[in-house]
Parts: structure tokens; C-alpha cells; sequence
């Protein structure tokens, strides 16, 4: 089921080059194999993906909550933002707009 979802969304973000948001709900465990599942399904290469988490999540560039300031002029295609345990607002606006056009938050 979230493979279909996460192919539909990410064809329809490249064919209109805009950004899609996937919002994973649950326990710590299920989201991270759940976000490990989209960028897997997304088909997102390691080198253009990157993780903001105090946790390690998947095979990515890894910045902590803090260092979202980091993304700040530049662009992935895939971005896992980790808010379990701790939201920034400043984060989520760091990720959204570091999210390369036809790419996936």
C-alpha cells in the first residue's frame, strides 16, 4: 500500500516539478522502517537523499535537529525530517525548502 503511494506521489511531483510531503505517523520503530520503505519505493539515490533526526534512520547524509540550518542552499531530492522526540519549526522549514523540485519530504 505505501509503495503505491509513494509512486504516485513521486510521478506526480516530477511530472509537475513540485515537492510531495509524506506525513508517517506511529511509534519511533514503525516510522523509521516506514521512511526507509519510501525512499527505498521512491527509488531516491544515497547521494541525494539526507536524514534530519537525532537518530540514525537510513543510508543518507545524516543531519542532527540542530544542524538543519546545514540544508540552507541546497537541494535533495529526498528529505526524512525526524520529529519524534522533539519538533523545531525551523527544521521543518529548513527541509521543506531544501526539497528539489519532483522531489519527496
Amino acid at each position: 500500500m505505501l509503495d503505491a503511494v509513494v509512486h504516485r506521489l513521486r510521478k506526480e511531483a516530477l511530472a509537475t516539478n513540485e515537492r510531495r510531503m509524506i506525513v508517517l505517523t506511529g511509534s519511533p520503530e514503525v516510522t523509521v522502517d516506514a521512511a526507509v520503505q519510501v525512499l527505498t519505493a521512491a527509488q531516491i539515490p544515497i547521494e541525494e537523499r539526507t536524514v534530519v533526526s537525532n537518530r540514525q534512520i537510513a543510508s543518507a547524509k545524516q543531519l542532527a535537529l540542530t544542524e538543519s540550518s546545514a540544508l540552507l542552499g541546497t537541494t535533495w531530492t529526498g528529505i526524512v525530517l525526524d520529529c519524534h522526540g522533539e519538533t523545531r519549526p525551523n527544521a521543518i522549514g529548513h527541509a521543506v525548502g531544501a526539497v528539489d523540485g519532483g522531489g519527496l519530504l
